[in-house]
């Protein structure tokens, strides 16, 4: 997935951060992180 691609760079810790809150099942951290990468 995209989300995967991008974790293959490196991510501010902030990106970091909601990705794992993401992870969690958090549909408004899943949201908040494409909103702030313009996907």
């Amino acid at each position: 997935e995209d989300l995967d691609r991008i974790l293959q760079g490196n991510l501010p810790d902030d990106y970091r951060v909601v990705y794992e809150n993401l992870r969690t099942g958090s549909e408004h951290h899943l949201d908040a992180f494409n909103r702030q990468l313009g996907l």
